[in-house]
C-alpha cells in the first residue's frame, strides 16, 4: 500500500513548494506528494503530482478539487510549510499507517505531539485523542481517510476556518481520531501566522543551503533579563547577526506577538 502526501499551495508562497518536495522526498518514506495549485512550479521530481487549478480555490476547495483524483484511501495531510527535518523512524510511520489502514472506525491519526494534546487513556505510541481537545481536527501533518477528510472541509473555508470549523463537525463525526504520544513527523515550519519567516527555519534553510527569494521579515525569540521576547528583524540583519554571533543583542520590532493578525491571501 503507497504512503502518500497531499498539499495545497497558495500562488503567494508557491517558492516553498520544491523546498517543501525536496526535504520530504529525501527521507524515502513516501511513494508521492500530491499537489493542487493554481500556479506553475518548477520541474519537481516524478514523484509529485501537480493537479493544476484555474485559480487559487482557498485551501478546502483546492483540497477537494484534487480528492477525486488520489487513488489511495488514505493520505498523509499537512501543510505546505511542515518541512520534513532530520532523521525518521521509518518503523513509526510504517505502525501508524498500518494502524489507521487496519482499522476502518478510525478517521484521522495525528503525526505531530504536543503536551496540550487531549488522550482518553494514554497508552504506547498511539491513542484516542479525547474528543474536547480544542484541535480534533489538525492540520498538522496526519493520516486521513479520503471520506471522512472530505467531510470535515467546506468550499471556499481557508486553512485556519478549516481547523475551527472542522474541529466543530468533527465532534458530531461518529469516527474516532488519534495521535501519536511522541513526536513521528519532525518538522520546522517555514512561516509564522502566514506571514512571517520563523527563525527555525530559516536557521535550518542556512544549515542545508536553501535558498529563500520571498524576503520577508524573520519572526524570532530572544531573552532580555530573563524575560522571553518575541519580535520581527530583516533577514538580513539576522543572517549578519549570526555570522557576527551577536544573535542576542538584536533589536527586533516588538510591535508582533500572540495577537499578531494574519494578512489575507
Amino acid at each position: 500500500m503507497k504512503k502518500v502526501v497531499l498539499i495545497q499551495v497558495a500562488p503567494k508562497f508557491a517558492e516553498i513548494i520544491p523546498i517543501y518536495c525536496k526535504e520530504c522526498l529525501k527521507h524515502d518514506i513516501f511513494d508521492n506528494i500530491y499537489i493542487a495549485s493554481s500556479v506553475d512550479l518548477p520541474k519537481l521530481d516524478d514523484r509529485c503530482k501537480i493537479t493544476k487549478l484555474k485559480r487559487d480555490f482557498q485551501f478546502s476547495s483546492n483540497i477537494l478539487k484534487v480528492l477525486p483524483q488520489i487513488p489511495e484511501e488514505i493520505i498523509l495531510l499537512c501543510c505546505d510549510d511542515h518541512i520534513m527535518v532530520q532523521e525518521h523512524n521509518k518503523q513509526d510511520f510504517d505502525d501508524t499507517f498500518n494502524f489507521i489502514l487496519s482499522n476502518k472506525n478510525i478517521g484521522s491519526l495525528r503525526l505531530s505531539h504536543n503536551n496540550k494534546i487531549k488522550f482518553k487513556n494514554q497508552t504506547g505510541l498511539i491513542s484516542e485523542i479525547h474528543p474536547a481537545y480544542s484541535y480534533l481536527f489538525s492540520l498538522q501533518p496526519t493520516w486521513i481517510r479520503k471520506d471522512y477528510l472530505t467531510a470535515m472541509l467546506r468550499q471556499g473555508e481557508d486553512a485556519w476556518d478549516a481547523e475551527h470549523n472542522g474541529t466543530v463537525r468533527a465532534k458530531n463525526h461518529p469516527v474516532k481520531k488519534y495521535g501519536v504520544t511522541k513526536q513521528v513527523y519532525f518538522a520546522t515550519n517555514f512561516y509564522r501566522k502566514g506571514q512571517y519567516l520563523r527563525a527555525e527555519f530559516l536557521e535550518y534553510a542556512l544549515e542545508n543551503n536553501i535558498k529563500i527569494n520571498n524576503v520577508l521579515p524573520v519572526y524570532t525569540k530572544r531573552t532580555i533579563n530573563n524575560k522571553r521576547c518575541t519580535g520581527l528583524v530583516s533577514m538580513e540583519e539576522y543572517i549578519l547577526n549570526k555570522e557576527n554571533g551577536t544573535l542576542d543583542k538584536m533589536v527586533l520590532d516588538n510591535r508582533v506577538g500572540k495577537g499578531v493578525k494574519r494578512l489575507p491571501r
